[in-house]
């Protein structure tokens, strides 16, 4: 490559470009150009810590509220270098690096195009004879899939993806190949995570807030960098105020005593989602809600449902009943049925207004 002049000229621009970046979350190019003997180079500041990969391995799922702190950090690094022109086009949890900087996590993102430049050993897709995709077949967004231009909108597909993989531990698409990965990012829709893992502690507006962040149409998704990690914080918020009103609703609320008349276990309440903006609208941003009126069985109900029939239902219905009376009573219960019927009935007549009829 560095026999190349067009290209060691493309290199050195970009490396220049990327070098001018001076947001916080973004690895500093302290220097970069030709050895005297053709090699090109570039040197970065060192950093201790970890890459997001090592953190998903060990300590995945990760809560939704870490995981956005460490993509609204992304974010800002992004929005600096989308506005200059820079896209990344290789977003994925080896590229953001965790370190501590006063004991909180800092995020650092790392190559911005340059090392996979001159690396033969980054990961690339052949889709056709004349066309190589770069990056990373799991973090791929449909466009580029289709083999179109990456744009701003691309990399954020990709920071949705990692959204998806710290909550689970793994990415929405899996394939045997490379081109079976693509063809799943143009195909097909992540399940959600309340489906696929039901029994994480995974809010449902998250699914919401996923269905945004990977649609296959880019103009669906937020537009800006700055965009996705507002739609980002507004979820945290919404997600965090729900969680504080179960803790603080009416039924958390009975006085001491009345706990302790009880040892019966409270049944929690369940959260209300908020209200979700038109599910017609194609704005950026807007969400498709989806209805969970009836919400996915687990395998433990499937497998209870499956192991009963009719039979049974009717025989537990059943079960200790004869004509002569109820089990252990000695009471016919053709009797008490009697019994409750007339009872009924004059309850009828007690309250039964016959000039109400006339309209007296």
């Amino acid at each position: 490559l560095a026999s190349d002049e067009a290209y060691v000229a493309r290199f050195l621009r970009e490396a220049q470009a990327v070098a001018a970046l001076k947001n916080r979350h973004t690895i500093t190019v302290h220097d970069f150009g030709v050895t005297e003997d053709g090699q090109l180079y570039f040197a970065m500041e060192l950093l201790e810590g970890l890459p997001l990969t090592d953190v998903i391995e060990t300590e995945s799922p990760i809560p939704f509220e870490r995981a956005v702190d460490f993509l609204t950090q992304t974010c800002d690094s992004l929005a600096e270098a989308h506005e200059a022109g820079i896209l990344h086009r290789d977003l994925k949890p080896d590229n953001l690096f965790i370190t501590k900087n006063d004991g909180e996590e800092f995020l650092t993102v790392l190559d911005f195009g340059i090392a996979k430049k001159v690396s033969q050993a980054t990961p690339t897709v052949r889709i056709t004879d004349t066309g190589m995709i770069p990056g990373t077949p799991h973090y791929v967004s449909p466009e580029q899939a289709h083999g179109r231009e990456a744009t701003p909108c691309s990399d954020l597909y990709a920071l949705g993806i990692i959204l998806y993989e710290m909550l689970c531990g793994h990415p929405p698409f899996d394939a045997d190949s490379g081109v079976g990965v693509l063809l799943k990012h143009i195909q097909e829709l992540p399940t959600p995570l309340t489906v696929a893992h039901p029994f994480l502690d995974i809010h449902p507006s998250v699914d919401d807030l996923l269905a945004v962040l990977l649609d296959k149409d880019p103009q669906r998704r937020p537009q800006t960098a700055r965009q996705f990690s507002k739609l980002l914080i507004e979820y945290r918020d919404r997600i965090r105020r729900e969680e504080e009103a179960l803790l603080d609703g009416p039924a958390l609320q009975g006085s001491a005593s009345t706990l302790e008349e009880t040892d019966a276990p409270m049944a929690p309440t369940a959260l209300k989602r908020a209200p979700m903006r038109d599910s017609e609208s194609t704005a950026p941003g807007t969400v498709r809600a989806v209805s969970r009126e009836n919400p996915p069985l687990r395998d433990t109900d499937l497998d209870t449902l499956d192991s009963i029939t009719l039979e049974d239902l009717e025989e537990e219905t059943t079960s200790g009943l004869d004509d002569e009376g109820v089990e252990g009573s000695g009471v016919p219960w053709r009797w008490i049925a009697a019994v409750v019927a007339a009872a009924a009935a004059a309850a009828g007549l007690l309250f039964w207004r016959p000039w109400e009829l006339l309209g007296l």
